[in-house]
């Protein structure tokens, strides 16, 4: 089942993202969620982070909007504040949305492997595409604290789904409780690191890593961990981050994260070029 409904162009798509901010504007101003009619609109925004994206409508200091964006552009602007637009501008990096095919595959992933409901944890969850498709069996049984790192994002996804708990804030210095039934999602791709003094066992980790430690820390007994990964996380030459999610320390085996507090679900599939695990 197709949720989006995305359009075809990176400029269509823009466009979409500014009428998403725009009505997500209205909504703010009226103090209401979204309607059934209205959903379709906030449900298309994608974020800035597609490389035509982020190129024509976030230039480089002194460089000017791409040529054919100005309309888009000025839009933009009008439908934001210079720190909405900042915000956006730094989120370019993380705004990767998942394809909706993978979403799914990962809930019918989930269900032939017996899970009936709980606690979700959705670290960066976006605006909520993993919220959109949970099965329709689960409902009435589950509930879906999530962590979205942008402000507008968040906005957005607060608005489309008001009966679940969407805050504001970044993953990597949140503080998350524990005994989740599930930790799903797509953690960013990037070249950061997180040093948080807090949380000297993950000091160092990729963010990406990071998000999935974190996440299956927050596990009850049993829980299961579901990300979208890609392949490094399994087979890059370091393996601090693994040996942290599998409980070794210096060489020592113990009964660890995966062991103990969650069932690892292993699918391969293909995005287009690349194969990305789901974990």
């Amino acid at each position: 089942t197709v949720l989006r409904g995305q359009a075809t162009g990176w400029q269509a798509r823009a466009r979409d993202n500014v009428a998403a901010i725009q009505l997500l504007g209205e909504l703010e101003r009226d103090e209401r969620n979204a309607t059934a009619a209205e959903q379709q609109i906030p449900s298309r925004f994608v974020g800035f982070g597609a490389r035509d994206l982020a190129n024509n409508l976030f230039p480089r200091a002194g460089d000017t909007v791409g040529r054919g964006w100005e309309e888009i552009g000025v839009e933009l602007t009008a439908c934001t504040s210079e720190t909405e637009r900042a915000a956006l501008a730094r989120a370019v990096q993380y705004a990767h949305y998942t394809p909706e095919y993978i979403v799914h595959t990962i809930w019918d992933f989930l269900l032939a492997r017996g899970f009936q409901g709980g606690s979700v944890l959705a670290p960066g969850c976006g605006t909520g595409l993993f919220i959109a498709t949970r099965p329709a069996k689960l409902d009435g049984s589950i509930a879906f604290p999530g962590i979205e790192m942008d402000a507008v994002t968040a906005r957005i996804a607060r608005r489309l789904y008001p009966r679940q708990w969407i805050r504001q804030g970044d993953f990597s210095k949140a503080k998350p409780d524990s005994g989740y039934d599930l930790a799903i999602g797509n953690p960013p791709c990037c070249n950061q690191t997180v040093h948080n003094a807090d949380d000297r066992a993950l000091w160092g980790f990729s963010l990406h890593d990071y998000f999935i430690a974190r996440s299956i820390e927050a596990l009850r007994p049993g829980g299961i961990a579901a990300f979208v990964t890609p392949r490094h996380t399994l087979d890059k030459s370091s393996t601090t981050a693994r040996a942290h999610m599998q409980g070794i320390r210096k060489g020592e085996q113990k009964e660890g994260l995966f062991q103990k507090h969650a069932r690892i679900i292993e699918a391969l599939i293909p995005v287009r070029d690349a194969a990305r695990r789901v974990l």
